[in-house]
This record gives C-alpha cells, structure tokens and sequence, in this order.
C-alpha cells in the first residue's frame, strides 16, 4: 500500500460530510496438512484471504447516496500478484496486500449503481450455496471455478434493483477481464442474477457470458454460464442444493463443457455446528467425474470469533483450479485437513 493511498484513505475517514464510513473484515488464519496420490503431504500455514476494508456513504439529496467501498486482502506470503497471473511473472512485486472490492456509486429507494473491480453477479449465486465460504479447505470453488466462473472483474459496471416483494436482480457488464482470464488477453462479460426469498427458502439463479475478443491470438468465441442454488433454513437446520451447466466452446479454449451438482446440510446446537458437503463435476473429458466432499465442524467463541477443524477430499481433481485441493496429476486424488480460526470485525 503506498502513501498515496494512505492519504488517501485518511482523506476519507477525516471528512465531516462522509459521516457513515465503516472498518470492516476478517482475520482467517488456518494450518492445512494436503496430501496428492503419489506424492508428498503439503504443510501450509495461511492467512485465506484475510481482508480489511472501508465501506460507507454521504447523502447527497434527499433519497440520493454517494457510496463506496475500498478493500484489500491481506497476505502472508509477503507477494501481490499485480495481473493476477502467476508466481513466475514479473508482475509479482513485494507486497502484504492486493486488490479485493473496490467501487464507487450511487444508491436510492429505486436500487444502486456502483463501478470499479467487484465480484460478479454469477460468482454471489454460488456463495449462496457452500457451507465452506470462504477460503476453506472445502470450498466449493474446488469444483465450481474449475473453468474461471468465480470472477471478481475489473472495469465493472453493476446495476442492482431494490427488494420487490421477496426479489432483488442485478446486471453486470465488465469491459475487460483479461487480468482474470486465463483464455485470452482480451475479453468481457456480461452477468447477471436474481433471487428470491420465501419463508424459509432463498432461490438464487445467474447467468455468465465471457465474449472473447478476435482481435486476440484466438478465434473469436462466447463461453457462458447458469448457475442455480437453492437454501431451506428451519431453525438450526440448513439445507441447500446447486447446479451450473457451463457450455465453454471447447474447439477454441480447449475447456470443456461440464455440469457440476451439489448438496449441503448443516446443523447448528448452541455453539457448534457440523456441516457437510458433496459437489460433483461432469466435464466432456475425463471419464469420471471429479468429486469433492466435505465435513466440518465450526466452534462459536464469541459473536466474532469462530474456530473450526474441518477434513476434504476430492476425486480425479487434476487441473480443477488454483483452490487448495487442485493438482497437476490427471489420475490423482487430493484430500486433507484443517484447523482454523475466522474473526470478523
């Protein structure tokens, strides 16, 4: 973090007009123990997408609010990817920070506006549906971003409607999501959800569409996406079911298309919950499917201080993503354990 946006941030908070500004994140810190078939077991000792932010908003006519949001993850690996790319690219400098949620916008009684980097619509839907959100061992990402449907884009536009009798939408267009593609330097996408809550049940339902540039090395192609979660909440029991069909224009990324499942319960007592999960993903290549299932068991300390030991495994997991239980070896399988703490602030 430089000075500039030291000052700045300090700008912020000091302002007398800005009046509801907000410090808000997690500290998630967890030692893993991975083991990958035919290999060796991988210690990790990490800090998850730890995160700090600041959020708030000013009215500026009745009705009318400018808002914001700026936030950063915290990392203990000492680096910041500064194109999300990979470790070996220049683009690495030393850093304890990068880049989360970063917007500016307008909000009223009639829905918000926001632009700058944001998770997309398409990504929300599936944190709807994973007990292990976020940045756990069982993530349900380990299947579900195994072809880059988890985006948080840059240079995006989101339009979201206020609450109408149980709905709320939203739209999304990103002019430029090269920095998070791993298919093309040029690319943009359109996204979009809604969801729907009744009693005890939430809907969720969203749709993806990554346009990719001719003007690249590749030929032109759409990849897209549906995405439908479905959550049941009866007192301390949680239920939840999900399904993505992802058609990915194999001929031109060389990714194929695949439909992924899934199902969730998790039972809550007092200060304990136990949780698990199945997600299961069928894609035009491999000749099984990769499977991943997950059991945890979270601990509450207090209103923001959870801890938690959780076990995951995932079958045929070659090449699923850059997610903890992801490998490089086709006929391999990944499994492992956790133990954690998450505190929210």
């Amino acid at each position: 973090m430089n000075k500039l946006t030291i000052i700045a941030l300090f700008a912020i908070i000091t302002t007398p007009c800005v009046a509801k500004t907000k410090v808000y994140g997690e500290l998630h810190a967890s030692y893993d123990n991975i083991f990958e078939v035919g290999s060796k077991s991988k210690d990790d000792l990490a800090l998850n997408n730890s995160f700090i932010g600041f959020k708030g908003s000013t009215e500026i006519k009745k009705d009318v609010s400018f808002i914001y949001q700026i936030s950063w993850g915290v990392s203990n690996s000492g680096y910041e990817d500064i194109n999300n790319l990979n470790l070996n690219s220049s683009t690495y400098r030393n850093s304890g920070f990068n880049n989360r949620n970063q917007v500016i916008g307008l909000a009223s009684p009639s829905g918000a506006l926001i632009v700058g980097r944001f998770d997309t619509p398409f990504k929300t839907v599936g944190r709807k549906a994973d007990l292990f959100w976020h940045s756990q061992l069982g993530q349900n990402r380990n299947i579900t971003n195994a072809n880059n449907w988890d985006l948080r884009a840059d240079k995006i536009v989101i339009a979201q409607s206020p609450v109408v009798k149980g709905f709320q939408g939203s739209l999304a267009y990103a002019s430029d999501i090269a920095d998070t593609s791993r298919v093309t330097q040029n690319a943009s996408a359109i996204s979009a959800n809604g969801f729907y809550k009744k009693g005890k049940f939430l809907v969720g339902a969203a749709y993806e569409q990554h346009d990719l540039d001719s003007s690249s090395e590749y030929q032109s192609a759409s990849t897209k996406a549906l995405r439908l979660s479905l959550t049941y909440r009866n007192g301390p029991l949680k239920l939840l079911g999900f399904y993505q069909k992802e058609d990915n224009d194999f001929s031109v990324t060389t990714q194929p298309n695949a439909i992924v499942i899934g199902a969730g319960v998790a039972y809550t007592k007092g200060k304990r919950t136990l949780k698990a999960q199945f997600y299961s993903r069928n894609d035009d290549l491999l000749s099984k499917n990769s499977d991943l299932i997950a059991i945890g068991y979270d601990y509450k300390l207090s209103k923001q201080l959870d801890v938690y030991a959780q076990m995951a495994k995932a079958n045929h997991s070659f090449n699923l993503g850059a997610y903890s239980l992801s490998n490089s070896n086709e006929a391999s399988d990944s499994h492992g354990f956790s133990i954690g703490l998450k505190y929210k602030f």
